[in-house]
């Protein structure tokens, strides 16, 4: 954190571990979030069988297409979350 200036940093063991603490973190029942529609298979299944189950709501939206993304945003979205490059097919999502 220090060398890029920040407020603090977190060290996770597996990626799923980082994915689920940002998805607890950022979200609430009767939130929404956009998330990317090639996700790793274990954010796309934490989304649907954990979350789901507690109240959050997910688009799962194809990220190579900003207009998508803006489309899916909702008064109750809270985040929008993308894996670049996604795991298994490696599509980039362009951050500009």
């Amino acid at each position: 954190a220090f060398l890029e200036r920040g407020a603090g940093a977190a060290c996770f063991a597996t990626g799923m571990a980082a994915t689920v603490s940002v998805l607890s973190g950022f979200l609430k029942q009767g939130d929404h979030c956009v998330l990317t529609n090639v996700s790793y298979g274990g954010t796309n299944r934490v989304t649907r069988k954990l979350f789901a189950d507690f109240g959050i709501e997910f688009s799962y939206v194809d990220f190579t297409d900003p207009a998508k993304v803006k489309a899916a945003l909702r008064e109750n979205t809270k985040l929008v979350f993308s894996e670049s490059p996604s795991n298994p097919l490696c599509t980039l999502t362009d951050l500009q």
